[in-house]
């Protein structure tokens, strides 16, 4: 309703500004109608929805305990996961293009909000400058979706890895699978908590088989012809 009343808004104001000042009449039932959607809005209260976090740490060759990491590696690592979510974010919302813009990338964007500890990490929050109202953010099923495709990728089950990549766009699906490249070239591995639930690379080995298991080959996706008879 909140974002009905701003799209009438907009469209009012709109066909105002193409109205000349001295054709009153015209100008006059448009403006009552601004004036009452005005008043609707100023007495909404939005419900307010708590920002997505998560925490996202390393470990490995380039981390060094708790006391830092490297910043080559770090920035590489975290552009990767980034774009990731980004890219899986946007595909809830429209195919993407093998190439190109993500569009409306600026509203599945994370901020960097402080350090994590234990090992190396970071503290990530979304960005404010989408505005939704559902309970969950495009941002919290982008960040739960890779943390379930990254849960299947290490594991020996087909069918779990499947059912986490089945909707999943071919785009995101490779930026993920850069992200765990990122991990795998720079002998690194991570952990991603998010929503009290977390994923972890236990060490250098299963990083190396996510990254064969996420790959095109053994990720494809194919059309069967299946003959059924009835009887």
């Amino acid at each position: 309703e909140y974002v009905a009343l701003q799209a009438e808004r907009n469209a009012l104001q709109a066909m105002l500004d193409k109205i000349p000042e001295d054709r009153v009449l015209d100008r006059a039932s448009l403006e009552i109608r601004l004036e009452e959607v005005a008043e609707l809005l100023a007495e909404t209260t939005l419900p307010e929805r708590e920002l997505t976090k998560a925490v996202l740490t390393f470990n490995g060759r380039p981390v060094a305990g708790s006391e830092g990491v490297l910043a080559d590696f770090a920035t590489k690592a975290l552009a990767a996961f980034s774009e990731a979510i980004t890219a899986v974010g946007a595909s809830l919302h429209a195919t993407l293009a093998p190439t190109g813009p993500v569009p409306n990338r600026q509203q599945y964007q994370m901020m960097i909000t402080g350090t994590a500890r234990g090992s190396f990490g970071f503290q990530l929050e979304e960005s404010t400058t989408q505005l939704e109202l559902d309970e969950d953010s495009t941002v919290a099923l982008a960040l739960e979706a890779t943390r379930s495709l990254l849960d299947g990728s290490v594991g020996v089950d087909d069918e779990q890895l499947a059912e986490a990549a089945a909707d999943m766009d071919q785009r995101a699906l490779d930026k993920i699978r850069s992200f765990v490249s990122v991990l795998n070239d720079n002998e690194a591995v991570c952990t991603l908590m998010h929503a009290k639930k977390s994923f972890r690379f236990k060490d250098a080995s299963q990083v190396k088989r996510s990254l064969e298991r996420l790959s095109t080959e053994h990720l494809s996706e194919n059309e069967k012809v299946i003959s059924v008879k009835f009887g």
